[in-house]
C-alpha cells in the first residue's frame, strides 16, 4: 500500500509541475524542488494535491508541455538513426531540437553505448541544422560503433547526450582472376602462337583473321604477384567499332554488375597504350612501361554499370598482359595519382626533359612564335586537367601552368612552364630542297651550297620545287613553284630565295634543271662533244674533276674549247683536248660495253705535223689503237670482240683532240 501510494503521489507531483509550467505566461523559467518529497508528511501532501485537483483537470498532455516550453537547458535530440549506405558508409540523422543553434556528434569504435573515451574515433562539432544528416565514410567493416549527439543553444547551454549504436557489414567480395602464369592459361605457352579464338574460364582470347597471339615466359613481380608468363598481343587490336566476329589481338570477358577491373601489363617499346572498352565507350587507358623487364603497371576501372562485355587491347604495337582481375563487392578507391606520364610541346624543347615528378621547365622558342601547344599523356585515365593546353605568347617571357587533379579530387600537381623567346634569327639557309621528277643534284644538296644542276629523265617535262628553311620562321620564296614544258638539255636556272627571321640576311639558291636520258649500256650510243656543250651537259673550259655524262666518263685534266671542223657531213665547233699522254685514270675517256661492237671516233692530233694514236684499253691491257692524224680529222674505227666491260681511250704519248665517239652493236 505504501509503495502504491508513493507512486501515485509522484505521478500527481509531475502533473502539478506541468500545470504550473502551463500557467507561466511570461515564459520565464520555473524551478520546483522535490528533494524532500519522500520526507514530506504524506497526509499534508495529499491535502495539497486535493486542493489543486481543479487545476489538474485543465492541464495538457505532459509530452506536449516539455516540447513547447522555455527552459535553461535544450532538450536532447530524439529519433536518432544510422543508415548503412555501403559496407562501410554510414549516414546518421536525428530529429531537430527547437531553438538549437548547433549540435555535437561523437563516434565511438568497438562500443555499445558505453562511450568509453579510449574508443572515441571521431568528433564532429558545429553541426548546423541544415547539415543534418552527417555522413561517415570508410568505417571498418563488421565493427560495432556508438554515436551520441547533443544540442547547443545560442547562449551555449547544452542538452544531455542521446545515444545510438550500429554494426557495419562484413565485407563480401567475389573475385575472378585470369593469371597467365597459372593453370590453363600458362599451358597455352605450349601451343603458342595460336591464330584461332580461344576461351579459358570465361576469358576469350581473340586471334581471328590469322592474327596470332602467344603466351611467353618472363619473370617479373609487382605487389603481391610473382609472374612467370604473359600474353603477347603481338600488335594493335581491333577497336570497338568493328563487329564482334572480326575481333583480333584482344581479350574479352563479361561483367554482370558493378565491379572493379584491374589489368597488369607492360610493353615492348615506349609510348604504348593499353585500352579497355565496351561496345559503347572506352572505359580505361594506361600507358604501359616500355620493357618487359620493368614492373607491370595496373589499369584500374570502376565499372558502375550492369551486364556488359569488356575488351582489352593495345592501341598500336604489342603489349604484354600478365593478369586480369574482376572483383565484385570491393569498394573502389579513387586514384591519388596526379602526375602526367608524358608531355610534348609544339615549339621548342623542354629543359630539362620531361619527367613526371619534375614540376618546372623552361622552353626556348623562336622569336616569331605566337603560341605553344601542350600535348600531355595522363598518368591515370580519370585525371582532370584544369588548365588550358595552349599558351598564347604576347611577351618576351610567358609563364604557363598546367594543373592536374587526381581522380580522388584531393591530390593536385601543377606543372610550370617558363616560355622564353630567343632573339630573332639571321639564318637564311635551306634545310632541305626537294624537286619532283626523280632526278639527282650535282653536287649533292647542302645548305651552304647555292648552285646546282638537277638532272631528270627526258620523259619528265615538269618539276616542282619544295624548299624548307633551316629556321622555322625564315621566309622561303620560290618554294612550291612548278616549271612545265621543259626542253631537252638545260632549263633555267630557277631560284629559291630565303630571307631570315630578322630580315637582315638573304640567300639565293640557283638550280639548273637538265633534261637528259642516259642510254642503256647495250644500246648504240654516240657522244658529240659539240652537242653535249650546246645542250649544257658539258662546260667549256678545263674539266678538273672526274665527270660522267650519259655514260661517258671524262678523267681530268682535259679542256673543251672552240674549234670548227667539218668531217663527213659532221659540223663540229667544239673539241675535247686530252692535253698530253694519259692512262686509265688520267686524261682519258671511259664507257661501258656489253659485248662485241664497233667503236667509231673522230679525232685529230694536236700537232699538224705529227700523227698520233689513241690506245683502246680494257682496264687491264691495251687491246688496240685508233689513228689520230695531224693533217686532217677522219673517221676511224675499232672492232671490239670481247665481252661486257669498260673501255678506255687515251693517248700513250702526246696530245690528241677528240670530236666524236660512237658505239654500235651488231
Amino acid at each position: 500500500m505504501k509503495r502504491i501510494e508513493s507512486a501515485v503521489l509522484k505521478s500527481l507531483h509531475f502533473k502539478i509541475v506541468s500545470c504550473f509550467l502551463e500557467e507561466n505566461k511570461a515564459g520565464s523559467s520555473v524551478t520546483i524542488k522535490t528533494n524532500n518529497f519522500n520526507k514530506m508528511n504524506k497526509k499534508t501532501y495529499l491535502i495539497m494535491l486535493i486542493a489543486l485537483v481543479v487545476g489538474i483537470a485543465g492541464c495538457k498532455d505532459f509530452a506536449d508541455e516539455i516540447t513547447e516550453g522555455s527552459y535553461p537547458r535544450p532538450f536532447s535530440p530524439t529519433n536518432i538513426e544510422a543508415n548503412l549506405g555501403n559496407l562501410d558508409d554510414i549516414t546518421i540523422t536525428w530529429k531537430k531540437v527547437n531553438n538549437a543553434k548547433s549540435y555535437i556528434l561523437e563516434l565511438y569504435k568497438n562500443d555499445s553505448l558505453s562511450f568509453n573515451s579510449e574508443n572515441l574515433a571521431q568528433t564532429v562539432s558545429d553541426i548546423l541544422p541544415e547539415d543534418i544528416p552527417v555522413h561517415f565514410k570508410d568505417l571498418e567493416k563488421n565493427v560495432k560503433y556508438s554515436a551520441r549527439v547533443k544540442a547547443i543553444k545560442e547562449d551555449g547551454t547544452e542538452s544531455k547526450w542521446e545515444g545510438y549504436y550500429f554494426l557495419t557489414k562484413a565485407k563480401e567480395v567475389k573475385i575472378t582472376e585470369w593469371n597467365f602464369s597459372e593453370g590453363e592459361l600458362v599451358a597455352l605457352a605450349d601451343v603458342s602462337p595460336f591464330t584461332e579464338t580461344l576461351e579459358v574460364n570465361g576469358l576469350k582470347l581473340h586471334a581471328a583473321s590469322g592474327k596470332s597471339m602467344r603466351v611467353v615466359s618472363n619473370e617479373v613481380s609487382t605487389g603481391d604477384y610473382d609472374f612467370t608468363h604473359y600474353l603477347d598481343l603481338q600488335g594493335g587490336g581491333t577497336d570497338r567499332i568493328v563487329a564482334d566476329g572480326d575481333k583480333n589481338r584482344c581479350v574479352s570477358f563479361e561483367v554482370t554488375e558493378p565491379c572493379i577491373i584491374m589489368v597488369y601489363a607492360n610493353g615492348g617499346g615506349a609510348g604504348r597504350t593499353l585500352e579497355a572498352y565496351t561496345a559503347q565507350e572506352v572505359i580505361g587507358t594506361l600507358v604501359v612501361p616500355s620493357s618487359k623487364s620493368e614492373e607491370p603497371q595496373r589499369m584500374m576501372i570502376n565499372w558502375t554499370g550492369g551486364k556488359e562485355t569488356v575488351y582489352i587491347r593495345s592501341q598500336g604495337s604489342g603489349i604484354y598482359l600478365y593478369l586480369i582481375r574482376v572483383s565484385i563487392g570491393e569498394v573502389y578507391e579513387p586514384s591519388s595519382v596526379s602526375t602526367l606520364t608524358k608531355l610534348s610541346v609544339s615549339e621548342g624543347d623542354l629543359v630539362p626533359s620531361f619527367n613526371s615528378d619534375v614540376m618546372e621547365y623552361t622552353i626556348t622558342v623562336p622569336h616569331s612564335t605566337g603560341r605553344v601547344d601542350f600535348s600531355p599523356t595522363l598518368g591515370h585515365a580519370k585525371q582532370t586537367i584544369n588548365s588550358e593546353l595552349t599558351a598564347e605568347l604576347t611577351a618576351e617571357e610567358t609563364e604557363h601552368r598546367i594543373e592536374v587533379v587526381a581522380e580522388d579530387g584531393i591530390s593536385v600537381s601543377t606543372y610550370i612552364f617558363n616560355i622564353v623567346k630567343e632573339a630573332p634569327s639571321s639564318d637564311a639557309t635551306l634545310k632541305n630542297l626537294v624537286i619532283t621528277g626523280g632526278g639527282e643534284f650535282d653536287p649533292a644538296f647542302s645548305p651552304d651550297i647555292t648552285d646546282y644542276i638537277f638532272t631528270i629523265d627526258t620523259t619528265v617535262t615538269e618539276v616542282t620545287f619544295s624548299g624548307v628553311a633551316n629556321h622555322p620562321y625564315a621566309t622561303v620564296g620560290g618554294s612550291d613553284a612548278t616549271y612545265s614544258n621543259l626542253k631537252l638539255g638545260n632549263n633555267g636556272p630557277f631560284s629559291i630565295t630565303v630571307i631570315s627571321e630578322d630580315k637582315g640576311s638573304v640567300k639565293n639558291y640557283s638550280v639548273t634543271v637538265r633534261r637528259f636520258t642516259p642510254s642503256e649500256p647495250s644500246a648504240n650510243k654516240e657522244w658529240n662533244i659539240s652537242q653535249l656543250v650546246a645542250d649544257g651537259f658539258l662546260p667549256a673550259g678545263d674539266i678538273t674533276e672526274e665527270t660522267t655524262v650519259d655514260g661517258l666518263t671524262i678523267f681530268p685534266t682535259v679542256t673543251i674549247d672552240n674549234n670548227n671542223k667539218t668531217v663527213d657531213a659532221f659540223e663540229f665547233n667544239k673539241r675535247l683536248k686530252l692535253n698530253g699522254s694519259g692512262s686509265t685514270t688520267s686524261r682519258a675517256l671511259k664507257f661501258n660495253v656489253t659485248g662485241e661492237c664497233t667503236i667509231t671516233i673522230y679525232a685529230l692530233s694536236s700537232s699538224s705535223s705529227s700523227d698520233r694514236i689513241l690506245n683502246v684499253d680494257d682496264g687491264t691491257n691495251v687491246i688496240g689503237t685508233i689513228n689520230a692524224f695531224g693533217s686532217s680529222s677522219s673517221m676511224e674505227t675499232f672492232n671490239y670482240t670481247g665481252g661486257a666491260g669498260s673501255l678506255y681511250l687515251y693517248s700513250p704519248s702526246s696530245g690528241v683532240n677528240i670530236y666524236y665517239v660512237k658505239v654500235v652493236y651488231p
